[in-house]
Formats: structure tokens, C-alpha cells, sequence
């Protein structure tokens, strides 16, 4: 673990302005689609106008129509990150990632992301829903048991995307899904602990990605390197 952040220290204090344009083109492409999705939902809101649906959030067009729009958001930032992954493995190589080369990974690489994504998620809701029924039905008046489902509930999301970022990683690398998947195993049997901490780094780092103005220490120093120091870990499993 240490050694895989020394070297991508060694990188980014190499090659600086790879690595920080790396961020620029992930920061750039995340409000492409996200403004490309509110777009969407102009437009959706204009045609209900001009045909006088009645908009209400418990309408089925409706729900159907912001859980389709979320999921084309979803579909496109995966592919963002996929391209990302790309551009600091590519930087840590002393190697350019131009604007086009960006999306057009982005873009190629979006359905093998999404399809991680969706699998994931299936198996938390799998995990989850049944113990949020339990307590919707039975266990909603009793104290704590919204505390404890939400412990549960936070701990197997924690632990999903533990299990997938080495797959995350892997197809944002160019491997194959079969490969992918197959670096799940190794990195949790042979470096499982140092990456665990490596996770643990990345979950502290990326939510202050969203906070004014840490976010400029985050996106541009510390978080292209523990995101290249996760790479280098991966790549390196066997």
C-alpha cells in the first residue's frame, strides 16, 4: 500500500498537469451529461405542458421518466469514471489523454460500467429490500430499528462497492469483463487488507470531491493520487 502511493506520489510530482487534466475532462464531462439530463427533463416537462398532463409524483409517466433520465445519467458518468481510471493509469506512464480520447472511451466503455453498476446494485437491493419490508410491516413502531436498518443498510452498501471497485478499476483499465471480475478474486485474496485501507482512503477522499472549495485539493492533488495508487494496486494482482 505504501508503495503504490509512493509511486503515484513519484507520478503526480513528475507529470503535475496530467494528472490535474485528467480532473478537468472528469469535472467537465460530469456537467456535460448532467446538463444533457436536466435537458431531457426540460423537454419532458415542455411536451406534459403542451399536452396538459397533469404532472404529479405519483404518476407512473412520471416516476418513469425520472428513474429513465437517472438511469442515462448513470449510464454516461460511468462511463466518465471508466475514462478517468484511464487517463491517471495513462498519466502515470507520463502519457497525454486528449479531450477527444476521453469521451470517446467514455463513451465505448459506458455499457461495461453500467452493467457493473446495475449488478451491483441488484445485489444490495437483494440484501436490503427484504429487511426494509421486515421493518415497514412489523418493526416500524418499535425504537432503534430504523437506526439498526439504516447501520445494515450503510455497512452492505460499504461492502458492495468494496467488492466491486477491483472490477470497476479492471474494465476502467481496457480488461475484459471475465478479467475483471477475476481481479476481484485476487485482489481480495492476495492484498486484501491494503486494500481495504486503499477503500477506505477513496470513500473519505471522493464525497469531498462535492465540498466548495476542499474540492480543489481533492480533485487535483489527493484524489488522482489514491485513485492512481488503487489502479497500480489492481493492475498488479495476480
Amino acid at each position: 500500500m505504501i508503495g503504490e502511493l509512493q509511486r503515484a506520489f513519484k507520478a503526480y510530482a513528475d507529470k503535475p498537469f496530467l494528472f490535474m487534466w485528467g480532473s478537468v475532462l472528469y469535472v467537465f464531462f460530469i456537467l456535460v451529461f448532467l446538463l444533457s439530463a436536466v435537458g431531457l427533463a426540460m423537454i419532458g416537462l415542455i411536451v406534459s405542458f403542451l399536452l396538459e398532463y397533469p404532472l404529479a409524483f405519483d404518476s407512473p409517466i412520471v416516476i418513469a421518466t425520472i428513474v429513465l433520465i437517472f438511469l442515462y445519467f448513470l449510464y454516461f458518468t460511468g462511463g466518465v469514471n471508466a475514462a478517468l481510471i484511464k487517463t491517471y493509469q495513462n498519466s502515470m506512464n507520463a502519457k497525454k489523454t486528449s479531450l477527444i480520447e476521453f469521451y470517446q472511451y467514455a463513451i465505448s466503455h459506458a455499457p461495461l460500467m453500467f452493467g457493473i453498476t446495475l449488478m451491483r446494485d441488484l445485489f444490495a437491493v437483494l440484501l436490503i429490500a427484504p429487511f426494509g419490508a421486515l421493518y415497514y410491516f412489523y418493526l416500524i413502531d418499535y425504537e432503534l430499528t430504523d437506526v439498526l436498518l439504516g447501520i445494515y443498510s450503510g455497512a452492505v452498501l460499504f461492502f458492495l462497492h468494496f467488492l466491486a471497485m477491483p472490477a470497476v478499476v479492471s474494465c476502467g483499465m481496457s480488461e475484459l469483463p471475465f478479467d475483471a471480475f477475476r481481479r476481484v478474486y485476487f485482489v481480495i485474496k492476495n492484498k486484501h487488507i491494503f486494500f481495504f485501507i486503499a477503500f477506505l482512503l477513496f470513500s473519505v477522499t471522493w464525497p469531498l470531491n462535492l465540498v466548495p472549495i476542499i474540492q480543489f485539493l481533492t480533485l487535483f492533488f489527493i484524489y488522482p493520487i489514491i485513485l492512481s495508487a488503487t489502479i497500480t494496486m489492481v493492475s498488479e494482482s495476480r
